[in-house]
């Protein structure tokens, strides 16, 4: 019960440590259905045109306008850009989807969907029909340079 006090030595210091507990991270499930989501993409308040860097005149631009975009990349990278970030994506139009192509071979192309019929699906797009200018096109359902949609 005696008390040594050493001259020049050092009293002991407790050193805290905090332990945070994370979250295990949720992913879009490939397999999944592609029918109309209740909402479109993740829960969020963000709205679009928020947040992105993408240079005005391109298709990602225009599609960061219509829907809220976190992720970056070229538009060929977009559905893996997404899924990484927990989007939903799948084969099938949804009215509000991003739609993603291999129309340009090396940066890939997105237009948003405005509408879905039957055997086709309207989008809305910009760059491509000339740089900048925005456009609309109807697009056949299951047509061979679509990779997919992004919820």
């Amino acid at each position: 019960g005696t008390e040594i006090i050493i001259p020049g030595g050092r009293e002991e210091t407790v050193v805290r440590t905090t332990t945070i507990a994370l979250q295990p991270r949720t992913y879009a499930d490939p397999n999944a259905s592609a029918s109309a989501p209740s909402s479109l993409g993740k829960p969020t308040d963000r709205k679009p045109g928020a947040g992105h860097r993408f240079p005005y005149g391109y298709c990602t631009w225009y599609v960061a306008t219509k829907r809220y975009v976190p992720w970056g990349g070229n538009a060929g990278t977009w559905l893996y850009n997404s899924r990484a970030m927990g989007y939903k994506t799948g084969k099938e139009p949804v009215r509000g989807s991003i739609m993603v192509t291999t129309e340009s071979p090396y940066y890939g192309h997105v237009a948003y969907v405005e509408s879905v019929g039957k055997d086709t699906f309207t989008v809305s797009e910009m760059n491509y029909v000339g740089f900048a200018k925005k456009s609309t096109r109807t697009v056949k359902k299951g047509s061979r340079f679509i990779k997919g949609f992004v919820y």
